[in-house]
């Protein structure tokens, strides 16, 4: 008696686990599905290059090359649109003058 109690009362514990993690992953879905369907960009990360600094990985000095040649500092965003990561670049300015001092977290369509 004592076995078959203790085996109902961890059952509820299990089931609700497993409702949390569908309703996990179908939020994780819908959230792709919505990025992917839209064409919008979320941020993934941000690194700041200034002139004649090397690029840091692999990815972007296939894309920009191997060092920031442009007159001035940029912003490089790295964004996941649902389907694949994607690269844009940006001036950079601590004070927004002529630039931005962060990536936007969120791009719309063909922004």
């Amino acid at each position: 008696m004592l076995f078959r109690l203790r085996k109902t009362a961890t059952m509820p514990i299990a089931r609700t686990t497993l409702l949390f993690l569908y309703i996990l992953i179908l939020l994780m879905a819908l959230g792709e599905a919505f990025l992917f369907f839209t064409g919008s960009k979320t941020l993934l990360t941000e690194t700041i290059v200034a002139v004649g600094e090397p690029f840091k990985d692999e990815e972007t000095i296939n894309i920009f090359g191997d060092y920031n040649n442009l007159e001035r500092p940029q912003l490089v965003c790295k964004y996941f649109n649902g389907r694949k990561v994607v690269f844009r670049q940006f001036p950079y300015s601590s004070k927004n003058s002529g630039g931005i001092d962060a990536c936007p977290s969120f791009l719309k369509p063909r922004q």
